[in-house]
Parts: C-alpha cells; structure tokens; sequence
C-alpha cells in the first residue's frame, strides 16, 4: 500500500487514510486482505462514486455554488436542481461569469445544461458578445449567435 500511495503522491499515511476515507464511504471493511479478496466488490462501489456527479463538481466550484444559491445541503446540489436555473438567476445571485462557465461545464459532463434564456440588456448582453468575440478570435463561426443578439437587441429598441 505504501508504494501505491507513493505513486499518486501521498505518503503511507495519507494512503491508508485516503483508504479508510474511501471504504467509510462505499461501507465496505477498510482491510486490505478483504480488498484483496473482493476487489470486484470495491472496484463497483469505488466506481459508483466517482460516477456520482456530486463528486464530479470541484470543491471550490461546489462551494461558490453552495454560497451563491444559498444551499444548506451539499445534497441539493445535484445536475438536475441546476439545470433548472439560468445564467440571469446565477447572475443575480452573485455568481461570477467564471462560476457559470465552470457551472455549465459540469453540467454538459453530466448531459444537461442550464436553462436557456436570451440574455437581458447590460452585464449578459454584454458577456454573450465578449464570449462571442472570444470564440471568433479562436476562429469559430459566430455569426448565427451574433445575428441573433443583434436581433434581440432590436426588438428590445436599442
């Protein structure tokens, strides 16, 4: 165990703790003679972990997420209850273009994304155009999202 250990950069200690961690979490003993003996076992509950989105999500994005939306639970914070939210109610909850970006980037991981609204005037109108203008200097063809901003923004009358 300690050269596994070594070989992701943990000392012995951290190893063995990081084991203990693990098989509280999957409730499975953390010996290494029944791992041994039942890897296929640890192997489903260490995979079903790290299938499950909430592990997915970053620790800092996690808690920017929790802080923002004002969670209690990290157990709301779920691939579906997101979704449901759009890049105006992130916004005004305080949440950084940043923390939505990496927001979304979960949630297509995850074969969803957030709600899909036309953008307001101000702060979003002008965060579509500068991601536009990013993806055009990456050489992207934006002109399909810039007609439709620009359509937006004329039957809004500016």
């Amino acid at each position: 165990m300690a050269a596994a250990a070594m070989e992701v950069g943990l000392s012995p200690a951290q190893g063995k703790n990081a084991i203990a961690i693990i098989c509280r979490e999957i409730k499975l003993a953390p010996d290494l003679a029944e791992i041994r003996a039942r890897p296929t076992d640890y192997q489903k509950s260490a995979r079903r972990i790290i299938d499950d989105p909430k592990h997915a999500l970053e620790k800092d994005l996690r808690g920017r997420l929790m802080r923002g939306l004002r969670l209690k639970n990290p157990e709301d914070l779920t691939p579906k209850y997101v979704s449901n939210l759009s890049v105006s109610s992130m916004l005004s909850a305080g949440l950084t273009l940043r923390t939505i970006a990496d927001t979304q980037a979960w949630l297509v991981a995850h074969g969803t994304r957030l709600k899909p609204l036309a953008p307001k005037e101000g702060e979003e109108s002008q965060a579509a155009s500068r991601a536009m203008l990013l993806l055009d200097a990456f050489g992207f063809d934006v002109k399909a999202a810039q007609d439709a901003l620009r359509e937006l923004h004329e039957s809004a009358g500016t």
